[in-house]
């Protein structure tokens, strides 16, 4: 197993809904678990399926695998700026910073195919809607200036100047 890496087209595709767990999807998602528990070269607090070539909506956090995962609340109060780093950027040169809201209620299933809901606070909705992001084809740097990343202008490691996007934070929309 390999990490996707930008720009990949596949990075930048929505994900399809896991329709039935099956023995080859439960051989892979322990592939994807033991991958994500080898040394990676920094901490890792999340990653979603298409970062590994797998274009459903799965991934794992904070020690869960998160099936179907969908936002049921998102809070109304200001967004907070976080840094964030991303294992599908070169080794990690383009650290950025995003606007994320810092409570959200999101709805998964597990492997079993149990339903549960819960609602996340700071660090742990930040890490959820990184991986959300990536389920929906959303990567970090590539995101429209009304979704909240800060300009940056940064050197990397190979010298090469990159800048981001600017804007201000954007409340998203609550689902019904």
């Amino acid at each position: 197993m390999e990490i996707v890496k930008y720009p990949a087209p596949s990075l930048f595709r929505k994900s399809k809904p896991v329709e039935k767990v099956d023995y080859e999807l439960l051989t892979w998602v322990k592939e994807f678990v033991d991958f994500t528990q080898q040394p990676l070269g920094m901490r890792l607090l999340g990653m979603a399926a298409p970062q590994v070539g797998r274009n459903i909506r799965l991934f794992i956090a904070m020690g869960r695998i998160y099936v179907n995962p969908e936002l049921v609340w998102v809070t109304n109060a200001p967004k907070t700026l976080y840094k964030e780093g991303c294992f599908s950027l070169e080794h990690n040169k383009f650290d950025y910073e995003v606007y994320r809201a810092t409570s959200i209620r999101l709805k998964w299933e597990d492997l079993t195919g149990a339903t549960f809901e819960e609602r996340f606070n700071g660090q742990k909705a930040q890490v959820i809607l990184h991986e959300l992001d990536h389920l929906d084809g959303v990567m970090c740097i590539a995101k429209p200036e009304k979704d909240g990343i800060v300009t940056k202008e940064t050197k990397t490691n190979d010298g090469i100047r990159n800048k981001r996007l600017a804007s201000k934070a954007t409340p998203r929309k609550r689902k019904p």
